[in-house]
């Protein structure tokens, strides 16, 4: 979870802020944080966009964000410069990744599968590209 300090010297004090709405990606899973939604710390307030949740986060609407901290603060960069994204150390950032699974068509992995082995040297130039695992 991250939320956001206008010139990055106020880190305490927005940490101590009381989280009433946490931002999300609409349809987004948020294991990092569910049991606090379940026990109704604070509630959830989803988005389509992740420019919209930085824009409700700068502006107050909500005092965190629950997204990938390095896409976030490159979008956030962009659009709020001089504000800067900070992680709460109490609900750390959730790693998120992606899953390639088909259980009617299986042949489907199989094709990516061997595309990945046979195109190797452009998908490692993509990952150091863009900082992927």
């Amino acid at each position: 979870m991250v939320m956001i300090d206008g010139d990055g010297k106020n880190t305490q004090k927005i940490l101590d802020i009381k989280i009433q709405h946490v931002g999300t990606i609409l349809g987004f899973s948020v294991p990092g944080i569910s049991a606090e939604l379940a026990n109704k710390e604070f509630d959830k307030i989803e988005t389509k966009k992740v420019e919209q949740l930085i824009h409700m986060l700068a502006t107050g609407r909500i005092q965190a964000m629950y997204f990938n901290e390095s896409v976030a603060e490159e979008i956030s960069e962009t659009l709020y410069p001089h504000k800067r994204l900070i992680p709460h150390p109490k609900y750390p950032v959730f790693d998120y990744g992606y899953k390639l699974s088909s259980i009617k068509h299986p042949e489907l992995i199989t094709q990516f599968d061997k595309f990945l082995v046979s195109h190797a040297e452009q998908v490692a130039d993509i990952r150091n590209r863009y900082g992927l695992k």
